[in-house]
């Protein structure tokens, strides 16, 4: 079975104080992950954002999925602004091949209201 690709949209912490910029408490990011299936590829987020010193507190919003090949036509619609911080179609190509998890841009904020 091949991988598909799925953005999911997460709520963070900071495991120890260097996770994250100073003054921030949590923060959002999308990550975009290759995997069989969304239950596989949220498990996989959560693995990563562990080993990257993060605390999944849980999702922000529904998990998709998207047609890897029109990752350039998402990020414009989407992300044009943002697109410097967010994987390229090779990156992209790349892990729908192998699987993995990359992160969009982290949207810190400061208080948990």
């Amino acid at each position: 079975m091949s991988n598909c690709l799925y953005e999911i949209p997460v709520k963070v912490k900071p495991k120890d104080k260097d996770s994250m910029p100073a003054g921030y408490v949590a923060a959002i990011v999308n990550c975009y992950v290759a995997a069989v299936d969304y239950t596989v590829a949220l498990r996989n987020t959560v693995k990563k954002l562990s080993k990257d010193c993060y605390i999944f507190v849980g999702l922000a919003s529904e998990i998709r999925q998207i047609d890897p090949g029109k990752w350039e036509s998402f990020v414009e619609l989407g992300w044009s602004d943002l697109s410097d911080y967010l994987p390229s179609a090779k990156d992209i190509a790349n892990m729908i091949e192998t699987g993995g998890v990359m992160y969009g841009p982290f949207i810190g904020y400061e208080s948990e209201d």
